[in-house]
């Protein structure tokens, strides 16, 4: 087989036709203007996949169109991210009113009171709970009810005496009410049950038996309730 030389075409003769050059011969110098002049006939833009060895030029030309038309520019500062951002999306966070974040029925979850303001409402219950130091309840008037039950223990032949420290805090001091609903020998003695200390967060009683006469191991149960407000 013998070596080719390179073909130019001939514009000077109709029609046109492609002559092999003569050996020693040089190329034309319009021959390179005629070849940057020809058509992209056939060229296939919508294939951003990466260009290989099997590509033609056309092949290849038509991949980086593709490749070029869908990347996305660098916004300044901004870089780009793993998240696509809708426009679906911008058209729902646009539509979203001032207000809609204070509208409650679409908040979850837990939320502390003490960060809510403008409650309405007359007295429903709004907040019930309990831990180890009794259950509460919060009304929307700003009220708020705790109980619990204590045990009062010796603290002299004629006093027994004991702390609640109360589930939640009030805002002022509370109302205290207590009964007796158990307890030891001093229970069927004359007795009477005295409040000390009392905070917002905390009060102390002192069962006092006139007649002495208790014992180490005396104790009396009361049950509590104090009624106060939350704000």
């Amino acid at each position: 087989m013998t070596d080719r030389r390179p073909l130019t075409l001939r514009t000077d003769v109709t029609p046109n036709r492609l002559q092999e050059l003569p050996a020693g011969d040089q190329l034309p110098p319009d021959t390179l203007a005629n070849a940057l002049a020809v058509v992209l006939q056939g060229l296939v833009t919508n294939n951003n996949a990466g260009i290989t060895a099997a590509d033609t030029v056309l092949q290849a030309l038509g991949k980086l169109q593709a490749q070029s038309t869908n990347k996305v520019d660098k916004d300044g500062s901004k870089v780009l991210s793993d998240n696509n951002y809708t426009n679906a999306e911008r058209v729902k966070l646009a539509n979203i009113g001032d207000s809609a974040s204070n509208d409650r029925s679409k908040h979850t979850g837990t939320q502390p009171l003490s960060t809510i303001t403008g409650i309405v409402g007359v007295g429903g219950v709004i907040e019930r709970g309990s831990n180890s130091n009794g259950d509460y309840s919060k009304f929307a008037d700003g009220m708020l009810i705790c109980t619990q039950r204590i045990v009062c223990g010796f603290d002299t032949a004629n006093t027994l005496k004991g702390i609640w420290n109360f589930p939640v805090f009030f805002s002022r001091n509370a109302r205290i009410s207590a009964q007796i609903v158990e307890g030891g020998a001093a229970i069927y003695k004359p007795l009477n049950i005295i409040t000390y200390g009392q905070s917002t967060g905390v009060v102390g009683f002192l069962v006092y038996v006139p007649e002495g006469g208790i014992g180490a191991s005396d104790v009396v149960n009361l049950d509590l309730t104090a009624a106060g407000y939350w704000s």
